[in-house]
């Protein structure tokens, strides 16, 4: 059957003029995948242009156009009842459909252009001096005693040992919520920070003992080899000690979860205020999770791309509940979010964003999921 000879069916069949002979044509030519779509669209048309549906209940729809079949048609065997209720099924599917397209609310109810807030990078000095990090303009890192010991490179800032400082003291970097940063320490070792987060090292090393650094955040570290100087990261819930290796620490202190993550190498992590804690030791692809406040340290395999993905600018949420969802997004966008609906806060969701703006990630999200925002007075509202 032809699909002129189709459409004619069901135009007729939608105003109550189809035969039985046609029902049955209809049914054989619907059999044909490509088909079911030429019907669903012959219905929309149809619905669009002659009602406007106010509410809709699929089993109502569905009897009622059964009742329709068995006035118009008093078919002779079950058999032929059976077919008769897959076109009714078959229109309440696009009926559904149509529906939810024409009654669908906007996810954005309201919208003013959303303007981030913009932070400086600061260097604060062991003087207490603040200085701003602008990788725009070249700038040369000078200690208290009037020694070169860093610069800044169109990447990040360089610490570099072979500026002969014998003076050690103690720097820190602060990364404002909306950006991220780059860093090489004096002895060759790479970190890149998350937004907000605070990362206090020495302008240069000792030349024995631990190579220790302070970090209250989120950073990747790419740790230079030094078998005779371990590296060693303290943070508010956990120590972290490597000779040398790849791995992400995410220990924010006002999140519940902290968690080491290993590239590869090994670390031996610590839980840093217990007196006695044992040693608990991570090989590549593990991940070593401990709540704030608790006095162990779980493990577990992992796949570690998504919790490097930050670097690059992903987003990566797996089974995140919405309320650790906003934290992230308040800090890697520097805006202010306001969930109204609270409901949402222990739902779970999965998405990934890369290098979007939060406006085209909050329009994703209300494509994917039920919800909506607007923007108003530079503040985001979720409801």
């Amino acid at each position: 059957m032809s699909t002129e000879k189709a459409t004619d069916i069901i135009s007729k069949y939608l105003t109550n003029q189809s035969t039985t002979v046609e029902i049955d044509f209809l049914l054989v030519w619907l059999r044909e995948g490509e088909n079911q779509k030429i019907f669903d669209d012959l219905v929309k048309v149809h619905l669009a242009s002659t009602s406007a549906l106010h509410s809709f209940d699929k089993n109502k729809v569905k009897m009622q156009l059964l009742d329709k079949i068995n006035q118009q048609f008093k078919p002779k065997s079950i058999f032929k009842l059976s077919n008769y209720i897959k076109i009714a099924a078959v229109l309440v599917i696009a009926l559904g459909t149509w529906f939810v397209f024409q009654n669908q609310e906007p996810t954005v109810l309201y919208t003013e252009i959303l303007k981030p807030k913009s932070e400086a990078i600061t260097l604060e000095m062991e003087d207490g001096s603040i200085q701003i990090i602008n990788l725009a303009e070249p700038k040369t890192i000078i200690n208290s005693a009037g020694e070169v010991v860093g610069s800044t490179t169109t990447n990040g800032l360089v610490y570099d040992s072979k500026n002969g400082s014998k003076k050690i003291s103690y720097n820190t970097l602060k990364i404002p919520f909306g950006k991220k940063f780059q860093l090489q320490l004096a002895d060759g070792t790479k970190v890149f920070l998350n937004s907000g987060t605070s990362f206090r090292f020495p302008t240069a090393f000792p030349d024995h003992g631990n190579r220790t650094v302070f970090l209250s955040g989120e950073g990747f570290f790419d740790v230079a080899k030094d078998r005779n100087h371990p590296f060693q990261i303290k943070t508010h819930e956990m120590q972290i000690e490597v000779l040398g290796t790849k791995f992400n620490v995410n220990s924010y202190e006002n999140d519940v979860l902290n968690h080491v993550v290993l590239v590869e190498g090994k670390v031996a992590l610590n839980e840093e205020k217990a007196a006695g804690q044992s040693t608990v030791y991570l090989n590549p692809g593990e991940k070593g999770t401990k709540f704030n406040g608790s006095e162990s340290i779980k493990t577990e395999k992992v796949n570690v791309k998504p919790y490097i993905a930050w670097i690059s600018g992903t987003l990566v949420f797996k089974n995140a509940k919405f309320e650790d969802m906003i934290k992230i997004l308040e800090r890697n966008y520097n805006v202010t979010i306001v969930v109204k609906n609270k409901a949402l806060n222990s739902e779970v969701f999965n998405a990934t964003f890369i290098n979007e703006s939060i406006e085209s990630l909050l329009k994703h999200l209300g494509e994917s999921y039920p919800i909506k925002h607007k923007i108003k007075d530079n503040i985001i509202y979720i409801e």
